[in-house]
C-alpha cells in the first residue's frame, strides 16, 4: 500500500506534464502573423515590397488564393518552408493588404 500514494503523486505529474506540452504544442502551431511579416520581409519585400500587394489590381481574391501564390513562389524560390511558415505568411498578407 505505500508504493500507491507514491505512483499516484507520479501519475499526477506526467498528466500535468502531458497537459502543459499539449497546450504549448497547440500554441506553438497557431497562425502567427508577426513570424509571417518576418518571413515575407526576409525573403519577398526585396522584389515584392508593397507595390504587389498593394497594387488596386490585385490577382489574390481570397486567403485561398493568397496561400496560393505564397506556395507557388515559394516554391519557385526554393525556399522549403514548412506549412506552418506557409499559413504565418499567408495570414500576414491577409492582415496587411488583403482583408479577407
Amino acid at each position: 500500500m505505500r508504493g500507491r500514494p507514491k505512483m499516484h503523486r507520479r501519475l499526477c505529474f506526467f498528466l500535468i506534464i502531458a497537459a502543459a506540452l499539449g497546450s504549448f504544442s497547440q500554441t506553438a502551431n497557431a497562425t502567427d502573423a508577426a513570424r509571417g511579416k518576418l518571413i515575407y520581409e526576409t525573403n519577398c519585400n526585396e522584389c515584392h515590397g508593397k507595390s504587389v500587394s498593394e497594387r488596386p489590381n490585385k490577382k489574390a481574391k481570397s486567403i485561398s488564393d493568397i496561400r496560393h501564390w505564397v506556395l507557388r513562389w515559394e516554391s519557385y524560390k526554393g525556399y522549403q518552408w514548412t506549412n506552418e511558415e506557409i499559413e504565418d505568411v499567408t495570414q500576414y498578407l491577409n492582415s496587411r493588404f488583403y482583408k479577407y
